[in-house]
C-alpha cells in the first residue's frame, strides 16, 4: 500500500495581483519588442476558437485549444493536431508536454507532435484545469478544486481538496506539489513509509476532519487518510473498505484513498 500524500497549509495569505512600475532613472532598452498576430490561416483555418495555454520546450511552441493542440518551431506556421476534449492548458515538464482537458482528457507528448490519450477518473468524468509532474509523481488539477497523483497515468489518489473548490494554479518542486488557492497557498509532500508498518492493520474507525478523512486502527494509530470533497458524505467503512457518497455514486476506498470500486448510490 503507499502511504498518504501529507497536505501543509502555509503561514501567509496572497495579495490578488501585483503591479511594477518603472521608476525614473531606470536603464532603458536600447531596442524594441515587436508583437503580430498569428493569422487564423497559419494553422489551416483551425484553430478553432480560444487559446487556453501556451508552452515551450523541445525546440517547439505547443498551444492548447478547444478540442485542438497546435505545434510550431518557427511560430510562423502552426501544425493542428486534433485533441478528443476541449484542452484546458498546457506545461512543458521533466516528462514532457502535459495538456490537461475536459472529460478526463490528459495528453502526454515527449516533442509536441505525437500525443499519448489517457483517461483520468474511470467512473466519474474529471474536468482537467492542469497539469504537472515531479519525481514520478503526475498531478493533475481537477473540477471542484480537487488534486489527484499517479505514478502511472492509470491509478489515481487524491492529494487534496481546496476550500470552496477553488484552486488558481500548481507547481511541483523540491518534493513539494504547491497550490494556489482562495487567498491562501497549500503544500502537499509525499510520505514514504514501511510496508509493513501498516500491513494488516484493520480499519477501526475513520473520522473526517473538514475535507479530509483520517483512517485509524483498533489501537487509534493513523493508518491512512485521503481527501474529499466538501459535497461528499461519509457513508461508513469496514475492515478493509472507508465508503463515501460522491453525487450519484458511491465510491470504495483502502485506507490510502485509493479507489477498490464503485456503484450507484
Amino acid at each position: 500500500m503507499e502511504p498518504p500524500w501529507s497536505l501543509k497549509k502555509a503561514g501567509f495569505s496572497l495579495l490578488a495581483g501585483f503591479a511594477l512600475l518603472a521608476a525614473p532613472g531606470w536603464a532603458q532598452a536600447r531596442g524594441e519588442w515587436r508583437a503580430w498576430a498569428v493569422d487564423p490561416e497559419a494553422s489551416g483555418g483551425f484553430l478553432g476558437g480560444q487559446v487556453t495555454g501556451v508552452a515551450f520546450g523541445a525546440g517547439v511552441f505547443v498551444a492548447t485549444a478547444p478540442f485542438r493542440i497546435l505545434v510550431s518551431r518557427d511560430t510562423r506556421r502552426w501544425e493542428v493536431i486534433r485533441a478528443p476534449a476541449r484542452m484546458n492548458s498546457v506545461k512543458y515538464t521533466q516528462a514532457g508536454f502535459l495538456a490537461a482537458g475536459n472529460a478526463g482528457t490528459l495528453m502526454v507528448s515527449k516533442d509536441g507532435r505525437n500525443w499519448k490519450y489517457h483517461q483520468v477518473g474511470r467512473d466519474l468524468e474529471w474536468d482537467l484545469d492542469e497539469a504537472t509532474y515531479g519525481n514520478g509523481w503526475y498531478l493533475v488539477m481537477a473540477a471542484q478544486g480537487v488534486v489527484l497523483a499517479s505514478r502511472d497515468l492509470k491509478r489515481w489518489v487524491p492529494v487534496l481538496t481546496a476550500p470552496r473548490g477553488l484552486i488558481s494554479g500548481m507547481d511541483y518542486g523540491k518534493d513539494r506539489l504547491v497550490v494556489g488557492g482562495y487567498w491562501e497557498f497549500w503544500v502537499a509532500e509525499y510520505e514514504e513509509k514501511e510496508e509493513k508498518e501498516v500491513r494488516g492493520m484493520d480499519i477501526a474507525s475513520v473520522r473526517r476532519r473538514g475535507n479530509y478523512l483520517d483512517v485509524y486502527d483498533s489501537r487509534g494509530r493513523r493508518i491512512g487518510g485521503f481527501g474529499i470533497s466538501s459535497q461528499d458524505e461519509l457513508l461508513g467503512w469496514t475492515a478493509d473498505t472507508v465508503i463515501v457518497r460522491r453525487g450519484r455514486m458511491v465510491y470504495h476506498y483502502d485506507a490510502r484513498g485509493r479507489v477498490k470500486g464503485t456503484r450507484p448510490a
